[in-house]
């Protein structure tokens, strides 16, 4: 049965091709690319950063970065929560 299903599919939409897979998969390579960079990037600021502040102010600077992202992230969102 989901042979048949994936057959008329395969007719309705018989223009994803290779050059679609191609495409698609460029978009996301390079968000790949973007995101190693960062995380690369971010993991020697943040190994320069942790020998020269203590413990408890590095978890301060944490916790100030994951309210900001959060409020930023509700601000964005807002419309699908409503206000």
């Amino acid at each position: 049965m989901t042979v048949k299903k994936d057959a008329e599919l395969a007719e309705l939409k018989p223009s994803l091709g290779l050059l679609d897979a191609i495409a698609i998969s460029v978009g996301a390579l390079e968000y790949a690319l973007l995101l190693a960079a960062g995380s690369i990037l971010g993991a020697q600021v943040v190994a320069y950063t942790s020998e020269r502040v203590s413990g408890k102010n590095l978890r301060r600077i944490f916790a100030i970065i994951l309210i900001i992202l959060g409020v930023k992230m509700l601000l964005d969102n807002r419309m699908v929560l409503g206000f």
